[in-house]
């Protein structure tokens, strides 16, 4: 059986690292083509170039000075012709700390991951550095270093490529290169005296809009690599932590209602809700290549994206605040028992559990997990609710039965008015007429009307989103469908107080001041609507919990969406 050697892992993987800097420098070249100038040099970088604000004045070479040590060396005859001599090594490879070729020593490949590499000895293939700098001082074929530098030392010999991405490549005096240069989001020095007979690529992310990426060299080994989201070394992360922070106090200030049903639930029903986040997550991407699939879905896709994340910051706060009112209720502390400060000793404990490794990583991805599944089934629990509480609604306002045709059924008596018929019956006056059941609503009554939950109105929406889109590809005004959209919205509310979606559905929309509803409130409620979709379509999702069911447009025009009875008409010309 062969025997797995740490050269033949690198060999297998060795080949995708390289690819993947290399592809990086080529689109990031490809990106900048048209805004950077061309910093390729000539095949050989002679007296007076300019490289990187640097002058490189190395003579061409004389191949009748070259000594035989300039050559590119044969490995084995090397090998075997050299006098005393160290170790010869198959790989050197480092996680987490450097990596180190000795000077009489001979490696197939140095590879340091989260470290830097220093090859003193002759490296047969790569000296190869993630989150570090590369360092060569002698005979080398290639080196990469991603988020670090290059520095190819006095009397080195680099037979083929140098890449760097978010780093430097430094030439020093004496050093000669036979490859290609790239710097991906960097710069290249060639000092006086060195020789680059390869071109020289010099891609600068910043003139993209891309920040240097030095800051992510202290992640990558402080967080990345130990699978954690949190370091004490690295301080940016800390800045985003204490920012998310303070967003999960402003929403559990603001939404006091929907954070708490998502602890309750929580409390209830822990594994329940743990088990609905991972049928949530397992399920959400199939659902949306289905609607993607359908075409027409690709309408409800964003309102589903931004569900899902209001859902998620929400099923946040509330585990946060479930942890923290868990571990409160054992003190008598009575200032303990409040959710913003249950908020506040959650919150400490998961960044405690943030910092170990492993452990980590492993409870960022079960918090987001369980606070998903507490949000979602709180979700569904507050449906049923609102859907039972219509239904007794709706019964407590039906009328009550009486015999068909209004006449006394058999076995009744009739009553002494009909058996007695007042004097002057039948000579000339008017009988009584029956007033119809079904007569126009008033705006009164309309708002007596239950109000329209969040699902009915998105499914209304989603159908008038199909009307317009097909009205807009079919009328060529794609580009102004922002426009169709606002004046469709605007001119059916005029109109009929609703759209098509709302007649299909039967919801109407009515001012909640008893007033006749008007083309500038049609207006007012439309552009409203825009706002309401920006802010990642929070407007609409705040409809969920609101106890009028007012979406952020309503409140601003003063609306409210109700449901109106079957029979009611909604179209009449």
């Amino acid at each position: 059986m062969k025997k797995t050697t740490p050269t033949s892992f690198f060999n297998t993987l060795w080949p995708n690292v390289r690819a993947v800097a290399v592809a990086c420098g080529i689109l990031l070249a490809a990106s900048t083509q048209a805004q950077l100038p061309d910093t390729a040099t000539e095949p050989t970088v002679k007296a007076g170039q300019q490289t990187s604000n640097t002058t490189a004045t190395a003579e061409e070479p004389d191949a009748t000075k070259e000594s035989k040590t300039d050559e590119w060396w044969n490995w084995d005859s090397d090998w075997e012709g050299k006098g005393p001599h160290g170790v010869r090594r198959e790989a050197v490879v480092s996680i987490r700390q450097n990596a180190e070729l000795k000077a009489d020593d001979w490696a197939e490949t140095v590879v340091a991951i989260g470290g830097s590499s220093t090859a003193l000895g002759r490296v047969r293939e790569a000296v190869v550095a993630i989150a570090g700098d590369v360092t060569i001082d002698n005979y080398a074929d290639e080196a990469v270093a991603v988020l670090g530098d290059i520095t190819v030392r006095s009397g080195a010999r680099m037979h083929g490529e140098l890449v760097a991405v978010g780093g430097n490549v430094t030439i020093k005096k004496g050093a000669k290169t036979h490859g290609d240069i790239t710097a991906v989001g960097g710069k290249v020095f060639i000092e006086d005296g060195a020789i680059v007979e390869g071109r020289v690529h010099e891609i600068d992310l910043g003139a993209i809009g891309f920040p240097r990426l030095n800051w992510l060299r202290g992640w990558f080994t402080h967080c990345f690599l130990l699978m954690r989201p949190l370091a004490p070394q690295v301080g940016w992360v800390w800045v985003i932590a204490i920012g998310l922070l303070a967003f999960y106090f402003v929403v559990g200030a603001l939404f006091p209602r929907p954070v708490l049903a998502c602890v309750n639930e929580l409390t209830r029903r822990p594994a329940t809700t743990f088990f609905m986040g991972v049928l949530t997550k397992l399920l959400f991407l199939p659902i949306l290549i289905i609607l993607g699939a359908t075409g027409i879905g690709l309408f409800v896709v964003p309102f589903i994206l931004a569900a899902l994340v209001i859902v998620a910051i929400v099923g946040k706060v509330g585990l946060l605040q479930f942890i923290g009112l868990k571990i409160g209720r054992h003190s008598s502390v009575e200032a303990l028992h409040h959710p913003l400060i249950g908020l506040l000793i959650g919150a400490i404990i998961i960044t405690l559990l943030y910092l170990v490794p492993f452990v980590g990583i492993l409870t960022l991805a079960m918090a987001g997990i369980w606070g998903l599944g507490g949000a979602v089934v709180a979700a569904f629990g507050g449906m049923r609710r609102e859907a039972a509480e219509k239904a007794a609604l709706r019964k407590a306002a039906a009328p009550p039965s009486s015999p068909s045709g209004g006449q006394p059924g058999a076995g009744q008596p009739a009553s002494a008015e009909s058996a007695n018929p007042p004097a002057g019956a039948g000579q000339g006056t008017v009988p009584p007429v029956a007033v119809p059941s079904a007569l126009p609503t008033s705006i009164t009554d309309e708002l007596a009307y239950p109000r329209a939950g969040f699902w009915e109105r998105m499914g209304a929406a989603f159908l008038d989103m199909v009307i317009v889109g097909v009205v807009g590809g079919l009328t060529h005004v794609a580009p102004l469908g922002l426009l169709v959209a606002v004046a469709y919205f605007a001119g059916m509310w005029a109109w009929k107080q609703t759209t098509i979606g709302g007649i299909v559905v039967g919801l109407k929309v009515v001012r909640i001041d008893g007033r006749p509803f008007t083309f500038v409130t049609a207006i007012v409620r439309a552009l409203a609507a825009i706002f309401s979709v920006i802010v990642f379509f929070f407007g609409f999702i705040w409809i969920g919990w609101d106890v009028e069911k007012q979406g952020w447009h309503d409140k601003i025009a003063g609306t409210v969406v109700v449901r109106l009875p079957r029979g009611v008409p909604l179209v009449c010309f």
